[in-house]
């Protein structure tokens, strides 16, 4: 764990060998010790399952294919998956209160984006408020059977992740195939030379 000293509140993760925790001083000082631990798991639990490599994949799977609703559905619900999944992992051994406390004290304290203005701003705010209050109300709230509805989600997602963009391939050279050796355009008239040379 490395500590950055800045007025912001904030833990994240970043990826690599070995893998870092980075908490602010100012997270430190808005958590109790139990939060702080629950946060410190949470985001340990992200490197240990290397969910940076799902939210690039989806992310990559959503820029090749913008158009396609079911790309910006993957992304979203596979980012809004590894969150659950880490929030499940620090809930087993600090709590599923603590966890949930932790959420709130941080998305308090988040100023948002300040690259962004006006409107764009606002939406970026108001979207990551939602997630904060969703994780919440599953912390509180728990579904009766949280681990295999994840486990089912999960192996759907990384399922689709892993076969969509092969299969958009094998298509897309598929038809660049036929489209190369199948000239397109209007068949030739009967009874036209072209026509009665293709038998």
């Amino acid at each position: 764990m490395e500590v950055v000293d800045h007025a912001t509140a904030a833990v994240y993760c970043l990826p690599g060998r070995p893998g870092q925790v980075v908490v602010t001083s100012a997270a430190i000082g808005a958590l109790t010790a139990d939060e702080l631990a629950a946060v410190l798991r949470h985001e340990r639990a992200h490197l240990r399952g290397r969910h940076h490599l799902l939210v690039a994949l989806a992310g990559a799977f959503q820029r090749a294919l913008p158009r396609l609703p079911m790309a910006d559905a993957a992304e979203t619900e596979i980012r809004r998956l590894v969150e659950h999944l880490a929030d499940d992992r620090a809930s087993d051994r600090h709590g599923r209160h603590a966890v949930a406390t932790a959420i709130v004290q941080l998305a308090d304290r988040t100023p948002g984006t300040l690259s962004m203005r006006g409107r764009a701003r606002s939406s970026r705010v108001v979207s990551l408020r939602r997630r904060c209050a969703e994780r919440v109300r599953r912390m509180l709230a728990p579904p009766a059977r949280p681990r295999i509805l994840h486990r089912l989600v999960a192996a759907s997602a990384i399922g689709l992740l892993l076969t969509g963009p092969p299969a958009v391939a094998v298509v897309s050279a598929g038809l660049v195939r036929q489209a190369a050796t199948c000239p397109t355009g209007s068949p030739p008239a009967a009874g036209s030379p072209a026509h009665l040379a293709g038998g």
